[in-house]
């Protein structure tokens, strides 16, 4: 939500008073004769950052996720890894198990991280794509169980690193800075997820959802099935297929066959910029 100047108040006192703009926690003062703050202007362009509450911009751009990539873990530095070819619908572990300290990195396609709900039933949280790793965490504690399933989304190439393969990996040179960075790319996903199950309405946790895949894996990555978006925005299956069909009446999706949809990015773009700035 932008600010307006009825949320503005005045601080201060005689000619060098300014104003806090409401639409930040911090109360970040600016010129009097502006009105509002930065991230608030009318300037702001749809790729740049958005005000929303607390003034955090909620936008994760492609270049974005392209440099966190670039200075993220490669397949280079796990040499001793076994590579594994796995079908769309496999299981790679599966919460509540045994944790054995295997690492796993994904090279190629795609792979749904899902969780155990309180009803019996389960979510999809993220998903993880090419320069992801996870199970890295059960290296620190060998002993505890898995707390989340992963399983292929679709056709997928993936690293398997055994505990040793990955301590001879961590004791090279750059790995530890490498490894932080892709810890924090699953940060962003996890933040937002968190975000987008935040919002009430199903349809802008689904445009939510869109905006970020085409940021993340381009506009050419097949989208998940039904099922799969159903968990991904916490919602029926049969909810999740009327919320696409009326994605493709309003030029958000088009139809390519069967249960099968590829996403106009532009239009999502927009719709995403719009739901920010309602």
């Amino acid at each position: 939500m932008r600010c307006s100047p009825s949320l503005l108040r005045r601080t201060g006192a005689g000619t060098a008073r300014r104003i806090a703009c409401s639409c930040s926690r911090s109360r970040a003062s600016v010129n009097a004769d502006g009105r509002r703050c930065r991230r608030c202007s009318p300037s702001t362009s749809a790729s740049s950052q958005l005000c929303i509450g607390s003034g955090r911009s909620l936008r994760i751009e492609s270049s974005d996720w392209a440099e966190v990539r670039r200075r993220g873990l490669r397949p280079q530095d796990f040499p001793e890894a076994r590579v594994v070819r796995l079908p769309r619908g496999a299981w790679v572990c599966e919460e509540g198990r045994p944790a054995d300290g295997t690492v796993w990195f994904v090279v190629a396609g795609e792979v749904h991280v899902l969780t155990e709900l309180p009803d019996g039933g389960q979510a999809i949280p993220y998903a993880l794509g090419p320069g992801d790793l996870f199970g890295d965490l059960a290296t620190l504690l060998p002993r505890r169980r898995r707390t989340a399933s992963v399983r292929t989304a679709q056709a997928s190439i993936l690293l398997q690193i055994s505990p040793q393969a990955w301590q001879r990996a961590a004791e090279r040179p750059g790995f530890a800075a490498r490894h932080e960075a892709t810890l924090f790319a699953r940060f962003l996903l996890l933040d937002e997820a968190l975000r987008r199950m935040a919002m009430k309405s199903a349809r802008d946790r689904l445009l939510m959802l869109l905006a970020e895949r085409i940021a993340r894996f381009g506009a050419e990555a097949p989208l998940p099935t039904h099922a799969a978006l159903a968990m991904m925005i916490g919602c029926t299956r049969e909810r999740a297929t009327r919320l696409l069909g009326a994605f493709v009446r309003e030029g958000l999706l088009r139809r390519e066959g069967r249960g099968r949809y590829a996403v106009e990015a532009e239009a999502i773009r927009a719709a995403y910029s719009r739901l920010w700035r309602a």
